[in-house]
C-alpha cells in the first residue's frame, strides 16, 4: 500500500510526531510504500551533525534543526499553506495525526486515499474542545490510542473511533 502521513512538523522528535514516525517504520519495514508530508525542514547545523556522528543515539533534540526520518521519503509542503492535491502523489491511505491536518486531509480527492484521523492525546499543544469536535466530525475514518480518548469522542459526537494502541 502506498501510505502518506500529513505532519504537522518534523522539527520535534518527541512525543506524538515520534509514535508517528516509529509507525511508518514498522509500515515501511513490512513492504508499504511510506511518505511523511511536513513543512520545510531546517538542515542541522554542521555542530549538530558533528555531535550527531559522534553519538548517533542523539537525536538531533531539536527544537530548530530537523531529524531525518532514515528509510523513508518526506515530502516538504509549505507551512503556510494547507495541504492540496497538488502537494501529494497519488496513494491508497493518507492520515492526519493531528487536529490542524485533520481539515485538509479531509478535503483531499480520493486519489490521495482513504482517508484516516489519527487521534492519539487530547489536552496538550493549545488543542481547543471546540475544534477538536470539528475535527472529529469530518467525514475520515477515526482511529486513537485509548479507550479514554475514544469515549471522549463518542461522548461529543456519537461518532465511533477504533482503536490501535502505541504498544
Amino acid at each position: 500500500m502506498k501510505i502518506t502521513f500529513v505532519m504537522p512538523s518534523l522539527e520535534s522528535y518527541s512525543g506524538g510526531i515520534r509514535v508517528i514516525v516509529d509507525h511508518a517504520r514498522h509500515l515501511s519495514a513490512r513492504g508499504h510504500e511510506v511518505r511523511l508530508a511536513s513543512e520545510r525542514r531546517q538542515k542541522p547545523d554542521w555542530r549538530r551533525r558533528l555531535r550527531h556522528m559522534l553519538n548517533p543515539q542523539l537525536s538531533y533534540s531539536r527544537g530548530n534543526a530537523a531529524f531525518e526520518p532514515e528509510g523513508l521519503e518526506v515530502i516538504d509542503v509549505d507551512p503556510e499553506q494547507p495541504v492540496t492535491d497538488g502537494d501529494l502523489p497519488d496513494g491508497d491511505v493518507v492520515i492526519a495525526p493531528w487536529w490542524e491536518t485533520a481539515e485538509p486531509v479531509s478535503r483531499l480527492s480520493a486519489s490521495k486515499g482513504a482517508k484516516v484521523y489519527y487521534m492519539q492525546d487530547y489536552g496538550g499543544g493549545g488543542q481547543p474542545m471546540e475544534k477538536l469536535v470539528e475535527s472529529w466530525r469530518l467525514p475520515m475514518t477515526l482511529i486513537t490510542i485509548s479507550p479514554w480518548l475514544q469515549r471522549l469522542i463518542e461522548e461529543h459526537t456519537g461518532v465511533h473511533a477504533d482503536i490501535v494502541a502505541n504498544a
